[in-house]
């Protein structure tokens, strides 16, 4: 790492011959830093040894600059093309939750989110027989999806009216007219209140439950010069389409209807009189909005007899347009802006303008030398604005020089105040290296924690314990007793006065079994005491045991059961415990080639009888004797076929 030393072609070399590595400030990047990941370069040494010096590149740092519509309107598209819209391609991307516009500094991953905004229209309608399409599209990113409706009908009953469509669609404006279908002679009354003429009831349930939906009044005005009355359409909520599953519904719309005081009206529908028909409602179409032909109604009842038709919106005149409204230049701090296309005629805004670049009156040199440090780059040549003293051009980047680092002691750590590791300092800066060579940027790794060396815990009383710091002896710490089963978990001490059964169970194979060891009397089936316990050498103990005989029954998943004798009287009783792996007659915890031999010798000789457990534990198939199948399943464990 830091000399090198040759080798002559009879294979001899020696250390004592050896020279330090020298350097030229010649690095070169292996892997470039990025906003979220630090890089490396290396410099080779200039005698040709072929060792490489390395050190880190630290993170580009920066503030996020997302290319979103924010963005556009203050600076404008990318490279001024309008084909670089926001999230898309290069700089962002869509889901079916989000937008994200993607971060423009160089390297840089982050993105921000956006939610969708949607607008809805109907692709497929729903009827009797046809599921309904909605069909939602973002009018940000234009992400689009579908959401199917079950087929159903939507029927409008109106009494006393007509209505624009005899059957809705979900969310569909309905409009009811005054007299579009009545007997000449026939008006609506709607006495003082035009709003209260109608009344709409939607059901979802054929009739059984009704609920009354919301009237609006149109009056005639400049857009519309017809009378009516409109209500939306109810739209059917989740949990409404799964309980009605047709969803059929209906809709009531009542009125009044009376006739015409005039009698020549009443009874002659091709009646006519200039004194009560009249052409109402008359607009001229311009270039700001579409004009209106007008409705030829009676007067004395405001019957419609014929309904006028809308005309088209004129084009804008071309020597009422005005150009670069709104136009300005750039200047260093400012975006500069095309101007708009203005309709003098009508104001409105027939082609918006586009955002320019920032514009500088002039550039100058103002520095031809920035030196290099061991935390930036150095450039030789420096131009800025003449106006705003902004940057706009560096030339000839110069590398960054190396820290200079210097050995710094570190300090031990106590039980109350932290330690620090032996480190290094750059003489230069503020950066820290734990090896002379590469920065540290995690400072909290040179803290050595401080804390206590504490020692076992100790019984001191029958309600406490104590332990002491190895550290500093001075340092004492007292407990309560933890008993778990009258014994404390944490230093042994056993609860005075009380009688207790305990041991080491010994088991094999999974150490998060539970291991189940039970105690029942003599005379009886159902277990008085138990215990359960993991791990495959593990301490139990039973607590507050009456005197007795008893019969220990161990059990584990894979395992053979085991049943121990024990006596207690007026003393502690210690029984260690084994119980094995069903096939594991040797008792090392694997079914291996020496169980079957012992099975085999057990077959073929009658000294090497395997008796009591080992015989249970022998005995794979559990028919009660060791024969040849018992060793064919050991073999067949052995090679990929397992007993349990």
């Amino acid at each position: 790492e830091y000399k090198h030393w040759g080798v002559c072609y009879c294979g001899y070399g020696s250390m004592d011959q050896a020279a330090l590595h020298t350097f030229e400030d010649n690095w070169e990047t292996v892997t470039p830093a990025t906003s979220s990941t630090t890089g490396l370069e290396r410099r080779p040494c200039t005698d040709g040894c072929g060792y490489y010096q390395t050190r880190p590149i630290p993170r580009q740092v920066h503030t996020h600059v997302f290319y979103d519509w924010d963005y556009i309107n203050e600076h404008g598209f990318i490279n001024g093309d309008s084909s670089n819209v926001p999230y898309y391609g290069e700089y962002g991307k869509t889901d079916g939750k989000y937008h994200y516009a993607y971060c423009l500094f160089p390297g840089c991953e982050a993105t921000k989110s956006y939610s969708h905004t949607y607008n809805g229209k109907w692709v497929v309608y729903p009827n009797a027989y046809t599921d309904g399409v909605w069909h939602m599209e973002c009018g940000v990113c234009g992400y689009s999806k579908d959401r199917t409706f079950n087929a159903g009908v939507y029927s409008i009953h109106v009494k006393g009216g007509t209505v624009s469509a005899p059957m809705g669609r979900p969310n569909q404006l309905i409009k009811i007219f005054r007299l579009g279908e009545y007997a000449p002679g026939t008006y609506l009354n709607v006495q003082d209140d035009p709003t209260s003429a109608f009344s709409a009831y939607a059901t979802f349930d054929q009739g059984k439950t009704w609920t009354l939906l919301p009237m609006s009044y149109h009056a005639p005005d400049a857009d519309d010069s017809r009378e009516y009355w409109y209500f939306r359409m109810p739209k059917p909520a989740k949990d409404e389409l799964r309980e009605y599953k047709d969803w059929d519904f209906w809709v009531e719309v009542e009125g009044d209807v009376i006739k015409c005081a005039e009698e020549d009206h009443v009874n002659d529908p091709d009646y006519f009189d200039e004194k009560y028909l009249k052409l109402v409602g008359v607009v001229e179409a311009t270039c700001g909005h579409p004009g209106y032909t007008g409705d030829w109604v009676y007067t004395c009842c405001n019957y419609v007899k014929e309904y006028g038709e809308v005309t088209p919106q004129l084009d804008h005149p071309a020597w009422k347009l005005q150009l670069n409204v709104g136009k300005k230049a750039g200047t260093c701090t400012e975006r500069g802006y095309s101007g708009d296309t203005v309709c003098t005629a009508c104001g409105q805004i027939v082609e918006k303008g586009k955002y320019t670049d920032y514009e500088h009156p002039g550039r100058e040199v103002t520095s031809s030398t920035v030196a290099p440090t061991c935390t930036s780059v150095g450039w030789t040549i420096e131009f800025s604005c003449v106006s705003c003293e902004k940057v706009l051009l560096r030339k000839e980047k110069v590398a960054k020089i190396p820290h200079e680092w210097v050995p710094v002691a570190g300090s031990e750590s106590t039980c109350t105040e932290k330690g620090c590791l032996d480190h290094y300092e750059c003489t230069m800066c503020d950066a820290v290296s734990l090896d002379g060579e590469s920065e540290l940027f995690n400072i909290a790794k040179l803290t050595i924690r401080a804390g206590h060396d504490w020692g076992a815990w100790e019984a001191i009383s029958e309600t406490h314990h104590a332990r002491v710091c190895k550290t500093d002896e001075t340092h004492t710490g007292q407990a309560r007793h933890d008993f778990v089963g009258g014994i404390c978990a944490d230093c042994g001490y056993k609860m005075p006065g009380v009688t207790f059964v305990s041991g080491t169970v010994t088991s094999f194979g999974s150490e998060t079994d539970n291991i189940t060891l039970h105690l029942i009397a003599e005379g009886y089936s159902e277990a008085d005491y138990e215990a359960i316990v993991q791990g495959n050498t593990v301490a139990y103990s039973f607590a507050d045991v009456a005197a007795g005989t008893y019969t220990m029954k161990v059990s584990k998943a894979n395992h053979i059961i085991r049943e121990y004798t024990i006596v207690v009287g007026t003393d502690d009783v210690v029984q260690d415990v084994e119980i094995r792996l069903l096939g594991d007659v040797t008792g090392d915890g694997q079914i291996t080639e020496a169980d079957q031999q012992m099975i085999y010798n057990h077959i073929k000789d009658d000294a090497q009888q395997l008796l009591d457990y080992m015989f249970r534990v022998g005995d794979v198939n559990g028919d009660g004797k060791i024969t040849a199948v018992d060793k064919k399943l050991i073999y067949n464990h052995i090679h990929g076929k397992p007993l349990w």
